[in-house]
């Protein structure tokens, strides 16, 4: 798994990525 920062998560992998 990458670590993205502040980035518009296109596959849910389980963690809803807040900006």
């Amino acid at each position: 798994m990458e670590v993205s920062s502040c980035v518009v998560d296109v596959q849910p992998r389980g963690r809803p990525v807040q900006p």
